[in-house]
């Protein structure tokens, strides 16, 4: 199927479970059940699956979804599906053939839409209930409801268990539709930025700065340094800084290149809809998160969200969706001997790290090496779930450098397999009295 075939299959199925139809179903399942014998439950069940169809295909068509081509995915699914009572439901369970043709045919008379609400459920129901008080012995509806809630009960979870596998297959899928939906909103802001710069150079101006660009970032960090001191202002001068920031080697050159692009080039895009000012916060709360700096980067993860929640990366992903992936990774929330101690006595024996959850004892990663790493003295060891140490001998007056993951090495995980947040840790021992 294609890919805009799948997204309306998800569409219809997302609907189902934002309207809470799920509930309602069980309840009418029930109501089945308990009054089987009265032919009148059976028409109104069966107006009420019809009415809850039409409803969710309303809702795809509202997305902007095309009627014949959605007509189209209905009559594909069927062919392709010979278990009507499957994950993906779209056509009726019972006489499939012609409640889909009522289906196809009410698509594309493009016909008023038929809403069902929660409100006719509710008085749909009222009618069948009452049908059974007055008609059903009650010996009968004790019996019956006694039957029936331990198989209603097994029903619900394993439709809850399909509704769980259904949220895990749509997830990636809808996440990278509203980034594309994002994007095409940001590229016409991309095409009005860039119309600026024409407005302000001339055209020849105009046409070196895009080519002096391209070289430059196929280039040398110099290179990239030469052309924005050459073209101050312009939008492909943003792009430019954001990549220092980036590129650059040390720390110190990082922060003040992602600092300029900021304060000086936010309003500055890519062609492609990325804009400068989000995703330079994004690349410094991630600096500051590598340096301990746990505070100022979830400040900054918050400014992003808060102030520009339609901000993507390249890869057509959300920048707020990225950092809530961040929120599923361990961290470090506490060492001994810690980031930016100056003191350090030379007669620790360990050096400890506590994480903020459980962690797989399987694996780890003390990252460094050269003088400035610890003498390690013994295999690290787990004193709890949380807890790590690391045995070492340290020298007095000396500067240590070593880093809980890196980018390469990454074997700090959670039990559920996250990856930690790397945490570097820089500390100097005293001198000996």
């Amino acid at each position: 199927m294609t890919t805009e075939q799948l997204e309306m299959i998800f569409a219809h199925e997302l609907a189902h479970i934002q309207r809470n139809d799920h509930r309602l179903i069980f309840l009418q399942r029930l109501t089945e059940t308990i009054l089987f014998f009265h032919p009148a439950v059976w028409i109104l069940s069966r107006w009420l699956d019809r009415e809850r169809e039409h409803a969710c295909d309303d809702i795809v068509v509202s997305t902007g979804a095309s009627r014949a081509g959605y007509a189209e995915t209905l009559v594909a699914v069927s062919r392709m599906n010979p278990d009507p009572a499957g994950l993906l439901q779209l056509a009726a369970a019972s006489d499939v053939s012609s409640e889909l043709a009522k289906r196809v045919h009410r698509l594309l008379q493009i016909s008023p839409p038929l809403r069902f609400s929660r409100g006719s459920f509710s008085l749909a129901l009222a009618i069948a209930l009452s049908l059974w008080f007055f008609v059903a012995p009650s010996d009968q509806i004790v019996a019956s409801d006694k039957e029936s809630a331990k198989a209603e009960v097994t029903e619900l979870e394993v439709l809850k268990k399909r509704v769980r596998e259904l949220e895990a297959l749509t997830d990636p899928v809808l996440k990278r539709k509203a980034a594309e939906q994002t994007l095409r909103k940001n590229r016409d802001s991309a095409a009005a930025r860039a119309e600026m710069d024409r407005g302000r150079y001339a055209r020849k101006e105009f046409l070196e700065i895009e080519a002096r660009y391209r070289k430059a970032v196929n280039g040398t960090l110099e290179e990239l340094e030469e052309f924005v001191t050459a073209f101050p202002g312009s939008n492909r001068t943003g792009c430019a800084v954001l990549l220092l920031g980036r590129r650059s080697e040390t720390d110190h050159d990082k922060e003040k290149w992602l600092k300029e692009a900021i304060e000086n080039y936010s309003d500055c895009y890519y062609p492609d809809g990325v804009q400068v000012g989000p995703y330079a916060r994004f690349f410094l709360a991630h600096l500051y998160q590598a340096q301990g700096k746990t505070k100022q980067a979830g400040e900054i993860f918050a400014a992003i969200k808060d102030g520009f929640p339609e901000a993507v990366s390249h890869d057509r992903t959300l920048l707020k969706v990225m950092i809530n992936e961040l929120a599923d990774r361990p961290k470090v929330v506490a060492a001994s001997p810690d980031n930016g101690d100056r003191t350090v006595s030379p007669d620790t024996k360990e050096i400890r790290i506590e994480f903020d959850r459980p962690m797989d004892p399987s694996g780890f990663s003390f990252v460094g090496g050269g003088s400035n790493y610890p003498e390690v003295t013994g295999r690290p060891r787990w004193i709890d779930s949380k807890t790590v140490v690391l045995p070492v001998t340290l020298r007095h007056s000396h500067d240590y450098f070593l880093s809980i993951n890196s980018d390469s090495y990454k074997n700090f995980r959670s039990e559920q397999g996250f990856q930690a947040v790397s945490y570097p840790i820089r500390f100097k021992t005293a001198a000996t009295p």
